[in-house]
């Protein structure tokens, strides 16, 4: 238990994530992987089956929190973040609004990060999804 609890408090939050759903856009055809880097705010999304997609609007924070400090997020916090790009370009002639104004679902977290000093203990060894942090 105490180990947990001193990567609790040496986790840190300096971005969060707006990630969602929309409804078809016939601009994107399926199959099509978007990367969209900017500063202070980046979109990752795939375009799946039946041309919805997925996407996840990564957003830098004002600061760097600490574990327990950083703010918590509404749907109001997401969609005001979200209207303020609505004019960004997303891919050729398509705008984050595109995506935005077809959302079917969405909800916005903090990223929490923080690397592990060690791997291992005993016999024990994290490996793959094993090593990422729990809440």
């Amino acid at each position: 238990m105490w180990y947990v609890l001193t990567i609790s408090l040496e986790m840190s939050i300096e971005y969060a994530c707006v990630f969602g759903i929309s409804a078809p856009n016939p601009k994107l055809s399926a199959g099509l992987q978007i990367s969209c880097y900017n500063d202070g705010w980046s979109i990752l999304s795939v375009v799946g089956k039946n041309g919805r997609t997925y996407w996840f609007l990564f957003l830098k924070l004002g600061r760097k929190y600490v574990y327990g400090e950083a703010p918590r997020f509404t749907a109001e916090d997401a969609t005001k973040r979200c209207e303020a790009l609505r004019d960004e370009p997303f891919w050729k002639d398509v705008t984050f609004g595109d995506l935005w104004s077809r959302r079917e679902t969405f909800n916005m977290t903090n990223l929490e990060e923080y690397v592990l000093d060690n791997w291992h203990w005993g016999k024990i060894v994290c490996l793959g999804d094993s090593t990422h942090k729990v809440r």
